[in-house]
């Protein structure tokens, strides 16, 4: 099960690992693999993709929405959306169908999918995702800082209060 998170970097690496975990054996939860690779993250033997990455994926993928695969009616689509203080530039853009846009309206990808569908997220929303969240928290000095304890609460719970966590401590995201 995940450690239990002092600061905000540990929840992020945390999620990180995870995301390498699925990218390299197809699941989110073989936690001895995801543990080595939290350790080499947060030793800094390996670093946090860059937004590049999901860039690229997104560019080589056919234009489709990225929640449900649909060819109609894309349109860009803000993860964390502007009205809960989510930058407006390409970092934080990713094709939607406008159905999936619609339903989505101001909520962030955790808010969305829900405790249930949490494991479904695509790979590129949560890469984009956690890399906007560990960019702004590092911009903010507070990286370093107090992380909720999740006190074997599901991590998305953990995962969600991070961007709640920014947005309460700086209006500069």
């Amino acid at each position: 099960m995940a450690p239990k998170f002092l600061t905000m970097r540990q929840i992020i690496y945390w999620q990180y690992a995870k995301l390498i975990c699925s990218s390299a054996r197809g699941n989110r939860t073989d936690y001895s693999f995801i543990t080595i690779i939290y350790k080499k993250l947060l030793a800094g033997k390996i670093n946090p993709s860059s937004l590049m990455t999901e860039n690229k994926i997104i560019v080589k993928q056919e234009n489709a929405c990225v929640y449900c695969g649909s060819k109609e009616d894309l349109q860009w689509e803000h993860l964390i959306p502007l009205s809960i203080g989510g930058p407006d530039n390409i970092d934080n853009l990713v094709l939607a169908c406008k159905t999936c846009n619609l339903k989505k309206s101001s909520k962030d990808p955790f808010q969305w999918y829900g405790i249930k569908r949490i494991r479904e997220l695509p790979r590129v929303v949560l890469g984009k995702y956690l890399k906007l969240v560990l960019d702004a928290h590092e911009r903010n000095g507070t990286i370093d800082s107090p992380g909720i304890s999740d006190d074997c609460k599901p991590s998305y719970l953990t995962l969600c209060d991070v961007f709640r966590v920014l947005k309460e401590s700086s209006t500069d995201c």
